[in-house]
């Protein structure tokens, strides 16, 4: 039960950080803010501040902002459609501009507490960060053929090979190399853990012979951390930020492009999580873990925080990003949209979205139920 509190608390904390700065902004540019809400309606009590009425929903799920003209067409001072291009930009801006200082903050705290390293993560088609000093672990133990003798119940997800044969194993090819070359039908292999880097157990394997090869009958992978030495330690929570987004950017690229290539859009699909995929990981982490705030959880909300941002402000319509296209067309052009068209193209792009949700969510239901 914890662990659905804490999602809709997670996802809750995100939107409403993003209103915020909607409504700081608004108060600053002089627009008046008719409406905060906490949740979504239906409405369920509130308050009046000012000239602010502040509204508790039913629907415990993030919060929202109305603005003065922002739906309906004003000319007074304090409306936003009164407002010059450029504020009205500002205030767009301000709520994604708040979501990114979140997660620079969040990473700033978390690296800290971890002598400014990073947790480990796999490292996929040599993807890597652009500042700090990266670390790799190689022998990564991504799977086992139906094969392999190694005893599957042993293993938990972050186990490498430490050695082989009393050899310490510096990358996968020279994993590879050490087996195959071995004397013996057996390899005296060493596991150990990336999470705390305990010895997990010392094991005699028998190894894999096939087409005049030895084989341990393992997948490898690396995996790789961060670490951010001398004065890159001041900034680290704006450095790993910027890390976190181009590793995102180019998976989800490798991903489009294997979609693309291979004509099969299940490639994508199964590794884009929607509200359901988010709330398993959320309760996997609580599950292992005594206590609801911990390192691992607030840097998930980091990663979400700075995904909500980079969302909002992608040119999709009815998005912040889809907003701001038409202030800038209003800006080259020295003249307002069409303000049917706005609202048709903002419209239609929300159907759009909650038809992706629906689709993304339905995978994420399958997928639990087919384990």
């Amino acid at each position: 039960m914890s662990s659905i509190f804490l999602f809709f608390g997670i996802i809750s904390l995100l939107v409403v950080i993003h209103e915020l700065g909607h409504f700081f902004a608004a108060k600053k540019m002089g627009v008046k803010v008719e409406e905060f809400g906490l949740g979504l309606p239906p409405k369920l009590f509130g308050k009046q501040f000012g000239e602010t009425f502040f509204s508790f929903n039913a629907l415990p799920f993030g919060g929202f902002v109305r603005l003065k003209g922002e739906e309906e067409s004003s000319s007074e001072n304090d409306s936003f459609e009164s407002k010059k291009p450029y504020q009205r930009a500002f205030i767009i801006i301000a709520g994604v501009a708040m979501n990114l200082v979140l997660g620079v903050l969040i990473f700033q705290g978390t690296l800290f507490s971890r002598d400014f390293k990073s947790e480990y993560f796999p490292i996929i088609n040599n993807i890597k960060p652009v500042f700090g000093r990266l670390e790799v672990v190689s022998g990564l133990i991504a799977g086992l053929s139906d094969e392999s003798k190694l005893d599957r119940a042993t293993l938990k997800n972050g186990d490498y090979v430490y050695s082989i044969n009393q050899v310490e194993v510096s990358s996968n090819d020279q994993l590879k190399q050490l087996v195959n070359s071995s004397t013996s039908d057996n390899a005296v292999i060493v596991l150990k853990n990336i999470k705390d880097g305990t010895l997990v157990k010392e094991v005699s394997v028998p190894l894999i012979n096939k087409d005049g090869k030895k084989y341990l009958g393992i997948y490898l992978g690396d995996a790789g951390r961060v670490v951010y030495e001398g004065n890159d330690r001041f900034i680290s929570g704006i450095l790993h930020s910027a890390n976190v987004l181009k590793l995102s950017f180019q998976s989800l690229g490798l991903l489009i492009d294997q979609s693309i290539q291979t004509k099969d859009m299940s490639i994508l699909t199964e590794n884009v999580d929607g509200p359901v995929g988010i709330y398993s990981v959320v309760d996997s982490i609580n599950q292992n873990n005594s206590s609801i705030i911990n390192l691992d959880i607030l840097e998930l909300i980091a990663i979400l925080s700075l995904s909500l941002a980079v969302m909002n402000i992608l040119p999709i319509p009815a998005v912040d990003g889809g907003r701001l296209v038409f202030i800038v067309y209003e800006m080259i052009s020295k003249r307002k949209p069409n303000p049917k068209f706005e609202l048709a193209v903002n419209k239609y792009g929300m159907l759009f979205l909650l038809g992706m949700l629906i689709l993304v969510t339905f995978k994420d239901v399958t997928n639990i139920f087919a384990q």
